[in-house]
């Protein structure tokens, strides 16, 4: 069964994502699973460790069953909650469920950050967008799910598209029925900007998309994430990201940066 997978410590973050996860299986006829990670201390002994183990998974499973029953209770069309309890790291967990699941989309929670701690720490979302080559959606405190009615795709004009990364915009646009604009920096003029609107659109249209909006911006990285945010009634930001590379558009990696500094659920669509 195809399904959404939101790993989850139990946080405000996170029960935000799982309730947008939800919301979002209704749309996208898929189940969700739900992924808890644990880690043990660090630094523990050997005896230590293993008095310790049993009692952090039990207390993983109890929290499971009290998530999963208010849930339940307040979305009963997801009648099955299929739970997963992992002992590592979130990222490895995220992985193994995708090796034996069939997992479309990866949901994660996200709160904002500081310039130092965006720099110094990261998070488990920001790793996963670096190393899990799954579509994953980012969703800060602040995010509620709405129809994707107005969809944001930041994308760079000099740029070839992958045809996994139209198929996913195809997807989630023809599904929602969205409305969708495309924003995005070139070097070359506006000549050129012209002809990769002409072609971008042909593409789009030949994939049953009509709906289009070209934007083009001359602003630097932080300030177009600035102008982002400032829109109106945008329901859904996308981006694509290369595993393992810089994305061309931002000097820095554009999906962590937009991920710390949006306030607006963000798709990142990873490794296309």
């Amino acid at each position: 069964m195809k399904s959404i997978l939101v790993p989850t410590d139990f946080s405000e973050v996170a029960v935000n994502a799982t309730e947008f996860a939800f919301e979002l299986s209704k749309y996208l006829d898929e189940h969700v699973i739900l992924l808890h990670a644990y880690q043990r201390p660090f630094m523990l002994s050997s005896l230590s460790v293993a008095l310790a183990e049993p009692i952090l998974e039990r207390a993983s499973i109890d929290d499971f069953i009290t998530e999963n029953s208010t849930l339940i209770a307040d979305y009963p069309y997801q009648a099955h909650l299929e739970p997963y309890i992992y002992n590592g790291k979130v990222v490895d967990a995220i992985q193994e469920v995708i090796d034996e699941k069939e997992v479309d989309y990866v949901v994660m929670g996200i709160t904002g950050s500081s310039k130092l701690t965006e720099i110094l720490m990261g998070s488990n979302a920001i790793t996963a967008i670096q190393e899990i080559n799954k579509p994953i959606f980012i969703i800060p405190i602040e995010g509620q799910f709405k129809k994707f009615e107005h969809c944001l795709w930041v994308h760079n004009y000099e740029e070839k598209i992958a045809p996994a990364t139209l198929e996913e915009i195809k997807k989630i646009c023809l599904r929602f029925n969205s409305n969708l604009s495309i924003i995005g920096r070139t070097k070359a003029d506006l000549e050129y900007f012209d002809e990769a609107k002409a072609h971008l659109g042909k593409v789009l249209a030949d994939a049953g998309m009509s709906k289009i909006n070209f934007l083009l911006s001359f602003s630097d990285e932080e300030t177009i994430v600035n102008e982002i945010n400032e829109m109106n009634n945008l329901s859904l930001i996308i981006m694509t990201h290369t595993l393992g590379t810089e994305n061309k558009l931002f000097h820095q990696d554009n999906a962590t940066l937009m991920a710390f500094h949006t306030h607006i659920p963000l798709l990142v669509l990873n490794g296309f």
